[in-house]
């Protein structure tokens, strides 16, 4: 009865190990699928901060562009600005003649 009853206990213990040795396996497993999504976000990580590398040379490109096309347009209106001024010379120094051709009488 001693011996039957030894080898139930050895049995009971034998499926607690084969229990242990199959929990053992789930977490290895599950710690081998972490492992593999760390890397895939390891890798996207790497992607995303070339992305803004890429981005931020991008925008200092634009910037550079924005600041040339603004500095022509200021050039520009300065340049509007002195036409005008000149066109109302011009104008005037018209109506200025017209009085004084009006003066001669042929």
């Amino acid at each position: 009865e001693e011996v039957n009853t030894g080898i139930s206990v050895v049995n009971k213990a034998g499926e607690s190990f084969q229990q242990i040795q199959h929990s053992v396996s789930q977490v290895a497993n599950e710690i081998q699928e972490v492992s593999i999504a760390i890397e895939q976000i390891s890798k996207s990580t790497d992607q995303i901060v070339s992305n803004v590398d890429v981005i931020a040379e991008v925008s200092e490109t634009v910037s550079a562009g924005t600041q040339n096309v603004s500095a022509a347009s200021e050039e520009q209106l300065a340049s509007m600005e002195e036409i005008a001024s000149s066109s109302s010379a011009l104008s005037q120094m018209a109506e200025d003649l017209q009085v004084m051709i009006n003066k001669f009488k042929v």
